[in-house]
């Protein structure tokens, strides 16, 4: 998924991670990315869009209710430093 997670409430987040997880084969992963607010400044709420960008840390916490674990993680790299960071999740079943 690339982009798209920031249009989910959270709830949504959970319920579709989970439907994700369920119908992975026994190797397979789930891999996201998607931009990620800096901690300092909190998650992000877009009103012209209806999006929100979330912190590391609260992507974290979705993952975690959803009963996945971050198997590797990676930020895209040469991004200014005006625009969010775009984070890599490759995602496991706990």
């Amino acid at each position: 998924m690339q982009w798209v997670l920031n249009y989910l409430t959270d709830a949504d987040l959970v319920a579709f991670l989970r439907r994700c997880a369920a119908a992975l084969n026994p190797a397979g992963y789930i891999v996201i990315k998607e931009s990620v607010a800096r901690p300092e400044h909190g998650f992000y709420v877009d009103r012209a869009d209806s999006s929100i960008t979330r912190t590391d840390g609260h992507f974290r916490r979705i993952f975690e209710e959803a009963g996945l674990q971050v198997a590797q993680q990676q930020v895209q790299p040469d991004f200014p430093r005006e625009v969010f960071p775009v984070h890599m999740f490759a995602l496991r079943p706990v």
